[in-house]
């Protein structure tokens, strides 16, 4: 709207001095026009999400205001105005009261903006280290959690007073089916199985156990239906088993699976990644 009524206006003036040499004054009041409405255009054109009140507010700002937006362009401008004040000292009148005003005033924003950017830097890495920590930590603490809770051994009473909350009772809790090995040369061994019904939040609890040996070792605890056990020989025949744990109640282990064991183990499933 402001920039229509600018363009009605400049075009009567147009059509006034057409056909004619305008004089001095009237052709520099209406070149200034021009530049005045290409000034408004500019700022509506970045301000359209604006009201029109906020947009001739804005403009008014940038054709009036000679201080910059920005605290650090207020910064270097500072410091360039009072040089120039101290310089031109003389010239400007300025008594001993009005320059320290100046000098002070000028010189207590700009100590206290560098130490607003510094600690505000500072807090960013404080943040940083801080987000870091939590992530490490509560890493930590789900991982033993998952490990207690699926351990058979720890009592609910333990659980409770360590303040981990137990999971969804929802549904019953089933034995895992379809446990498949795939042996990887380069020492991990890639677990698989189905759920076969249990609910989000169940607990498999991994196991394992090296051929020849009845010890079950304890490798690994989670949620969800893959897990690869790193760090192993390539070659090293053993056993895993799954137990599948929620809310204090376990299923029976699933069906042992081998690795390396020989064709003449039943219950082995091996694939031999490339």
């Amino acid at each position: 709207t402001t920039l229509k009524g600018e363009a009605t206006t400049l075009k009567g003036e147009a059509t006034a001095l057409q056909g004619e040499a305008p004089p001095e004054d009237d052709f520099w009041t209406f070149f200034a026009k021009i530049l005045s409405a290409c000034e408004i255009c500019g700022s509506l054109w970045n301000s359209s999400l604006e009201s029109p009140t906020r947009a001739r507010s804005k403009y008014k700002k940038m054709s009036t205001d000679f201080l910059p937006d920005g605290e650090a362009q207020l910064r270097s401008w500072l410091d360039n105005f009072v040089a120039k004040a101290e310089l031109y000292e003389t010239q400007l009148n300025l008594n001993a009261e009005e320059l320290l005003e100046i000098t002070s005033g000028s010189t207590a924003f700009i100590n206290a903006f560098n130490t607003a950017t510094s600690l505000k830097d500072q807090l960013k890495g404080v943040i940083v280290d801080k987000d870091v920590k939590k992530s490490t930590i509560t890493g930590t603490v789900r991982k033993l959690a998952r490990k207690w809770k699926g351990d058979p051994s720890i009592s609910p009473t333990i659980l409770g007073a360590l303040g981990i909350v137990s999971s969804s009772t929802s549904g019953p809790v089933t034995t895992v089916s379809g446990l498949t090995i795939n042996a990887c040369g380069y020492g991990v061994n890639q677990l698989k199985w189905n759920r076969t019904g249990n609910a989000q939040g169940t607990i498999f609890f991994i196991e394992s156990r090296l051929a020849g040996s009845s010890t079950w070792r304890f490798v690994a605890a989670v949620t969800k239906t893959t897990y690869n056990d790193e760090g192993q020989t390539p070659g090293q025949a053993q056993y895993y088993r799954i137990t599948s744990i929620r809310a204090g109640v376990n299923s029976n282990p699933c069906m042992e699976v081998g690795v390396y064991t020989g064709s003449g183990d039943g219950d082995t499933e091996l694939t031999i990644a490339a």
